[in-house]
């Protein structure tokens, strides 16, 4: 039987860089170009540079064992040896037998000149790193500004799964960067390229014959691809963003479907309604689904009404009985049952015994497959398993839908912790099909501060302060006093202002979750005395962004703050009959285009009252980075504001 190959081109790029000159690097060998390198002319700040790395994925047949074999080849530049971070590196590799790994061939050496130091052979270490994964490590030796550092290993799998793509981009830049692989044409994988930079070379052709097997008439066709780019930036991350995984330049491979060597096909990647009758009846995810009976008693219920009230009493029975463990993943190492007894469990076990609480009282409740947002976007376009690590609870009542997570403890019903906010779901309806869900946050997140203070007799700021937190600033709260307990958390409090002390803190509602947090303290302020006159900022009680966190010249992902927020800070002195103010900063408004957002700074007084108030509202939880320029201004202004010249009172 002979395999015949349908290519696939890799139309990803209006940019095709077809016959564009490959660049090859033979290991060991430099040049006196690279040698007297002492800056990347096209990043004169980099630690250090990718010279070259070439990746080549093929199959080979070992002993009659088809192997999945991956050849990786890279050459780094080091400027700065200080800064730079790749002295030792780690190369993880799977060890499950049904998905093993080995690499073999590994050599590694420090360039300085024609000086060449190798890594010995004793000084490669292979370490058990869990059930899953093994690694090898080393350091290179003697590295030194000037130094160049190569290495070259090859990787042998079991699986056709291992063949998962390379990326071209990485926190230092590159000259060249090339995925190679010959694939014999029963093995069809989907291909997505990531990110937004070109490739500069695209190529796809057909090889005829390049694989055989003992026993079959003719040799198998590859489809061999070629992809590279030149010049390739350093990935610069910023606060406020998604995991880089998102936003580097990449290629993916998911295995789509193969063909064995006799013929028989298999598809592995599947459509949506294929993995819901999986999941549905898969001996983990399915059965822990099916344990409504062990639940029906254990949850307080009024009456037997699926009522919105009902669920709530279910959910916060579920978030006050467990504790999270800080496992991720949509597979536990125990049951729902198990777990629910010992009171711990992974967020996956918590959330399923939520659901499974739910659906033994009526409620139409179904698992909800998600990811954090660490761990990347999902693929819409079709499914990929691997790209989920996080189990919700999607309820229906009555036409109202709610995503829910048992797993905080300070989450109110409805809001999801933070690290769950990662755009899309996937809801795993049993009944009918599954469907894409947006994930949202809370839409109403509001910081309230409040001060009223007074001058005494021995020029000091003293009064009260009330602070009112909702939202996300209140699960924030909630967390900080919890973890940190409250007199640590007083401290950090009090390390955030300038010249002042706090004293009779109260808070309340810490524990009802539905309502705002509120804390009030007594407040003295002590500002600065020069020949009886006063000065001060009234941002020593607090400052909101103390420095602007964006400072990219270009940014081409979004910021993601994660949730809109409003806040509001109000200042407010009693001058009483002896002091005056003799000079106030000018007030201060911006704005973010099509409405996203805007802030202000007002300075007020009269007769007797100084009266300062400062407001930041940013509407959208993710704002395009075509917006980053106006955004980045916004932000400058608002450090800007608060480092005003102080404010100055006289006696009268």
């Amino acid at each position: 039987m002979r395999i015949y190959l349908f290519l696939f081109l890799l139309c990803i790029s209006s940019q095709m860089g077809f016959s564009q000159q490959r660049m090859e690097a033979e290991f060991g060998k430099i040049s006196e170009q690279e040698i007297s390198m002492t800056s990347y002319e096209k990043d004169p700040d980099a630690n250090a540079v990718v010279l070259f790395e070439k990746a080549k994925n093929y199959v080979k047949l070992v002993n009659n064992s088809i192997k999945f074999v991956r050849e990786v080849h890279k050459r780094i530049k080091v400027f700065d040896p200080e800064k730079f971070d790749g002295k030792t590196l780690k190369i993880y590799y799977r060890t499950p037998r049904n998905n093993k790994e080995e690499i073999y061939k590994i050599k590694a050496v420090t360039h300085n000149g024609n000086l060449q130091n190798f890594v010995a052979e004793n000084s490669f270490y292979r370490n058990k790193e869990n059930e899953n994964y093994s690694s090898l490590s080393f350091t290179f030796p003697n590295v030194k500004e000037g130094s160049i550092i190569e290495f070259q290993y090859t990787l042998y799998s079991n699986n056709a799964y291992s063949f998962n793509g390379w990326e071209f981009q990485d926190e230092i830049p590159k000259v060249y960067t090339e995925y190679h692989s010959e694939i014999p044409g029963n093995y069809r994988y989907n291909k997505v390229l990531v990110g937004n930079l070109p490739l500069y070379i695209n190529e796809v052709s057909l090889l005829e014959g390049c694989f055989f097997i003992e026993g079959y008439a003719q040799n198998a066709d590859c489809e061999v691809a070629i992809h590279a780019m030149k010049n390739v930036p350093a990935f610069k991350e910023e606060d406020y963003m998604l995991t880089s995984k998102n936003f580097k330049s990449s290629i993916k491979l998911e295995l789509r479907e193969y063909t064995s060597f006799d013929g028989h096909p298999y598809k592995v990647s599947e459509d949506w309604s294929d993995v819901d009758n999986e999941v549905r009846t898969d001996k983990n995810l399915g059965r822990e689904l099916k344990n409504n009976s062990f639940f029906r008693d254990k949850v307080p219920m009024e009456g037997d009404q699926p009522t919105l009230q009902n669920a709530k009493r279910i959910f916060y029975f579920i978030q006050n009985h467990f504790t999270w463990n800080g496992w991720y993943g949509l597979f536990g190492d125990k049951d729902c049952k198990k777990a629910f007894e010992e009171k711990s469990g992974s967020i996956a076990e918590i959330n399923f015994a939520l659901i499974n609480a739910l659906q033994a009282h009526d409620f139409e409740a179904n698992l909800v497959l998600s990811s954090s947002r660490d761990h990347g976007l999902p693929t819409v376009k079709y499914p990929v398993l691997s790209e989920f690590n996080y189990a919700l609870c999607h309820l229906n009542i009555n036409g109202k839908q709610y995503l829910l997570d048992a797993s905080n403890k300070f989450t109110e019903f409805g809001m999801l912790p933070f690290h769950s906010l990662n755009k899309i779901a996937r809801v795993m309806d049993y009944k009918n099909e599954s469907f894409w869900v947006s994930v949202t946050p809370n839409p109403k997140n509001i910081s309230y501060l409040r001060t009223k203070l007074s001058i005494t007799d021995e020029n000091l700021f003293t009064g009260t302060a009330q602070e009112t937190n909702i939202g996300y600033y209140a699960l924030n709260a909630r967390e900080r006093i919890h973890e940190d307990g409250q007199e640590k958390y007083l401290e950090k409090k009090k390390g955030r202002m300038k010249n002042v002390t706090l004293a009779k803190y109260q808070v309340e509602d810490l524990t009802s979750l539905e309502k705002p947090v509120k804390e009030t303290y007594e407040v003295t302020l002590t500002p600065e005395s020069i020949n009886n006159d006063i000065y001060f900022s009234p941002f020593d009680l607090q400052r909101f962004f103390k420095k602007n966190p964006f400072t990219l010249n270009q940014r081409t992902y979004p910021v993601e703050f994660g949730y809109p927020f409003v806040i509001n800070y109000a200042f407010a002195l009693d001058l009483g009959t002896q002091y005056e103010v003799v000079n106030l900063p000018s007030n201060v408004h911006a704005e973010l285009p099509d409405g996203l957002g805007d802030f202000q700074v007002k300075y007020m007084k009269n007769a007797t009252e100084l009266i300062v108030t400062f407001t930041i509202k940013v509407q959208k939880d993710s704002i395009d980075p075509n917006y980053y320029e106006a955004l980045k201004n916004f932000f400058k202004d608002i450090a800007l504001a608060q480092s005003k010249e102080l404010i100055q009172l006289k006696k009268v």
